[in-house]
């Protein structure tokens, strides 16, 4: 995403954030278009990682969500 860089500076905190989910999933973070929104990508097989991940991380203060994408 082009704007990874210009998000870091604007967006206090996003490092750690994107650190603490890096760490909670093995998986790589995205940037959502500008930012602030940080996604992690998982195939509807392994569903129960994806709520894993959101339950770790609404356990650590953060407001998560789970979506599926369109098909």
């Amino acid at each position: 995403n082009a704007f990874e860089r210009a998000a870091g500076a604007v967006f206090g905190g996003r490092d750690r954030v994107r650190a603490a989910m890096y760490r909670a999933s093995g998986r790589d973070v995205h940037l959502s278009g500008s930012g602030p929104t940080l996604f992690v990508l998982y195939p509807a097989r392994q569903e129960t990682l994806a709520r894993k991940l959101h339950e770790d991380l609404v356990a650590a203060g953060m407001r998560t969500y789970i979506a599926a994408t369109l098909r």
